[in-house]
């Protein structure tokens, strides 16, 4: 008797326990359900406030003809690029066949007049909206179609009022550069200046780079250097030196022209030091007897006509240049010294210390 109600107690706990883990099954799957619902939910709402967002700024910013905006707009993590398309060209579009492996794009554009179409990180083509009159200079060369990536969840455009339509383009356009955009031309962009120059010495060279000065649709043609001490040169190299004769501080302007005449400028400081006369003999050293030894003055300053050298070895042995060679035939401790001579008939002296060790 006492077995079998033993039995029976074992199969109803079994049964209960199975019956917990269904309804714990049922909980998950609602509560995994609920969640991927409101997921989708809340993509759904990114998107639909960003085609509310970027049609609204599209439309206002049509009526300020030639004014330029950066825009920028949250994406879903899984949007990684954004294409839009000038309807007005649809025919141009689908006769060139560049969607042909995207059926859906090619369906929406002989169907719909829309003209933005969203794409996963696989290229997968998402969905499609109409945002209002575009105008596009895919590349700056007026392709009727062209896509934005997305960095980070963000999407950035540059936007020119037209009028009739605004005008999107990247954002590394950078609207302080831009002049204007029109087809078939497509888009007239300055270029853009950049200058590096460092402290200086009054009567030595300074010298200017401006290699880092770029065109985004172009190339630089020439490059002007106004010094700020009444001198200017113009160039089609990216650097170039300048000797100033006062001690002061400048202001230099760069302008650099493009192919298309178009000009870009910026300005920099310069501090002139005082002119002074520096020999530098290098470091002190340890040599062999018998090895070759090379001296090296090229780091003295000023405006140096002759470097002479004494190598205090038992041979009285002097050598001219700014790099000498000399071998020692003693052992001991020596002392090199240089002696610079500028242009003004000033002198300058250096030495170190060389410790020469035996074979």
């Amino acid at each position: 008797m006492k077995k079998g109600l033993k039995k029976a107690q074992i199969q109803s706990q079994i049964f209960v326990y199975l019956l917990v883990a269904v309804i714990i099954g049922f909980m998950l799957l609602f509560a995994f359900k609920a969640i991927s619902g409101f997921g989708k939910k809340n993509i759904e709402h990114q998107i639909i406030l960003f085609q509310e967002n970027i049609k609204k700024d599209i439309e206002a910013q049509a009526i300020h003809i030639g004014s330029v905006v950066e825009e920028s707009y949250t994406m879903p993590n899984f949007v990684t690029r954004v294409c839009f398309m000038d309807v007005s060209k649809r025919e141009e579009i689908l006769s060139a066949g560049s969607f042909e492996d995207y059926p859906l794009i090619v369906d929406s554009l002989e169907t719909t007049d829309n003209n933005m179409f969203l794409f996963d990180e696989d290229d997968n083509f998402y969905n499609s909206f109409n945002v209002g009159n575009v105008n596009l200079l895919g590349d700056y060369n007026c392709k009727p179609h062209v896509c934005f990536d997305v960095q980070n969840k963000v999407l950035n455009v540059l936007m020119m009022g037209r009028g009739h339509a605004t005008l999107l383009l990247p954002i590394a356009v950078n609207k302080q550069y831009l002049v204007t955009c029109d087809c078939p031309k497509g888009c007239r962009i300055r270029p853009i200046a950049q200058l590096l120059a460092e402290e200086g010495m009054q009567y030595m060279p300074v010298f200017f780079n401006a290699s880092g000065s770029h065109d985004i649709d172009d190339e630089i043609a020439q490059y002007f250097w106004n010094f700020g001490d009444g001198n200017n040169k113009t160039t089609e190299s990216s650097t170039t030196e300048h000797i100033y004769s006062d001690i002061n501080e400048y202001e230099v302007e760069l302008i650099v022209t493009d192919v298309d005449g178009l000009e870009g400028k910026t300005t920099t400081s310069v501090g002139i030091t005082p002119y002074q006369l520096i020999a530098n003999a290098g470091g002190d050293r340890t040599e062999m007897v018998g090895n070759d030894v090379a001296f090296d003055g090229s780091n003295s300053m000023g405006r140096i006509i002759s470097w002479h050298w004494e190598f205090g070895d038992i041979r009285d042995k002097e050598d001219e240049g700014e790099i000498v060679h000399f071998t020692y035939i003693q052992h001991g401790s020596k002392v090199a010294t240089l002696t610079v001579t500028d242009v003004f008939d000033n002198t300058a002296i250096d030495t170190i210390n060389v410790e020469v060790t035996p074979r």
